[in-house]
């Protein structure tokens, strides 16, 4: 990666696509999941320029929802995780390098 661009979240979600072949990729959410936090973003994105405490105040929020809902996901496919060899500490290096 180049050293002067900054990883966003369109790279990371990109980034199962080059796994190598013999590992799976599942998304994350599911599309309508996936849809309705791009949805909001999209919102509070063009909220930010009128109300920017808000904005923020709303992407912490957005940001907070997604996280948890990511904890849910590892949680309830961390025995799949761990019978096939990933772990936390080899999953992100994985979908990010």
């Amino acid at each position: 990666m180049d050293q002067d661009k900054q990883l966003t979240t369109a790279d990371m979600a990109s980034a199962g696509t080059r796994m190598a072949p013999e590992q799976s990729s599942t998304p994350l959410f599911v599309p309508q999941e996936a849809q309705q936090f791009r949805s909001k973003w999209d919102e509070i994105q063009s909220g930010f320029v009128d109300e920017p405490r808000r904005a923020v105040e709303q992407a912490d929020g957005l940001v907070a929802e997604a996280i948890k809902r990511l904890a849910e996901v590892f949680a309830r496919n961390a025995p799949i995780l761990k019978s096939s060899g990933i772990g936390a500490g080899t999953f992100l290096p994985r979908i990010c390098g």
